[in-house]
């Protein structure tokens, strides 16, 4: 009886330890199958948040893109609105001053009318002040449309050959009425070789203009003005030298800017002169600067492209002068 009681003890420990076998195997599986399943879950999982993170990499590229166009966009507005602005400031302030400009020339040319009518035409004084306001007037016109061309790109130059000496020549005698109506001297040294250049004489008489108007603006009385030319190498330089207050050196670029005008004296004038010789040099291909003490007067040069060929001429020297009455 023993013998069949631990027999039976034996099986029954058998079929208990068969149980736990079994048990620790569906559980080896059933934690494979879940360590399967989890991993295939991180994968996925992992994949979705790839997705995502790819998504919203390309949502985020796409609205950047977007923000800087219309980042550009605005830029561009801001900017096109500003030159409007600066525009439409800049054509009212010139409107203004030429508008108060022509007013005056107007008004002395009305009364200059008047007094040389009243003297039946022989107050000599009355008809010279008639003709140099009509030359200022002429010349506030003439740099109002060549500004005009120059802001429509249409200014250009016409180049021939020319003697340098000629231009300057005539140009000294058309101002010497204006210097001569100030006290001022105009003297024209030029050279005993003829000087070709190649240019529009045109537009270099224009040159001389400005520079002429602005330096006996300048120049007080009993003072003098000089031109000078000469060859230096593939050019030729023109310098106009005045005795007035001088120029500040931070204002020797600016000067050449359109609408400058550094003082009292030039109040009459659009500011437009300088501006326009500049642009009418450089056509040339040549450059314009000015040098100054204050003090001591200006002198500004400005080159041109001078000619292949040299001419005599029989005169050694020439000396024009407008002296002070």
């Amino acid at each position: 009886m023993k013998s069949l009681d631990r027999l039976a003890r034996a099986d029954a420990h058998a079929g208990v330890a068969d149980s736990l076998r079994r048990e620790r195997r569906l559980l080896d599986e059933i934690g494979q199958e879940s360590s399967a399943a989890i991993t295939d879950s991180a994968v996925r999982l992992e994949e979705a948040r790839r997705q995502t993170d790819l998504r919203l990499a390309r949502d985020l590229e796409e609205l950047d893109e977007a923000l800087l166009q219309r980042s550009r966009e605005l830029l561009e507005e801001r900017t096109a609105r500003e030159s409007a602005e600066t525009a439409l400031a800049e054509r009212e302030r010139l409107l203004a001053t030429f508008g108060h400009d022509l007013s005056s020339f107007l008004s002395v040319l009305a009364v200059n009318a008047e007094l040389s009518l009243s003297s039946g035409g022989k107050d000599l004084k009355s008809l010279k002040d008639l003709q140099r306001s009509v030359r200022r007037l002429e010349l506030l016109a003439s740099n109002l449309l060549e500004c005009a061309r120059l802001k429509a790109g249409t200014f250009h130059v016409a180049v021939d050959t020319h003697d340098a000496s000629d231009v300057i020549r005539e140009a000294v005698e058309i101002f010497r009425p204006l210097a001569l109506a100030k006290s001022v001297s105009l003297v024209a040294t030029l050279p005993g070789n003829a000087l070709p250049v190649r240019i529009d004489a045109d537009r270099v008489f224009q040159v001389l203009s400005n520079l002429f108007s602005n330096a006996i603006k300048v120049t007080p009385s009993r003072g003098t003005i000089s031109v000078s030319v000469e060859r230096v190498d593939d050019e030729v330089r023109i310098a106009v030298r005045d005795s007035g207050r001088g120029i500040p050196k931070s204002d020797l670029e600016r000067i050449f800017e359109p609408y400058c005008r550094l003082g009292v004296a030039d109040r009459l004038g659009l500011g437009l002169g300088l501006y326009i010789a500049k642009s009418a040099v450089q056509a040339h291909g040549g450059r314009i600067w000015a040098e100054s003490k204050p003090g001591s007067g200006s002198t500004v040069f400005f080159t041109v492209p001078a000619a292949d060929y040299t001419v005599r001429r029989e005169a050694s020297r020439e000396l024009i002068e407008a002296l002070p009455m």
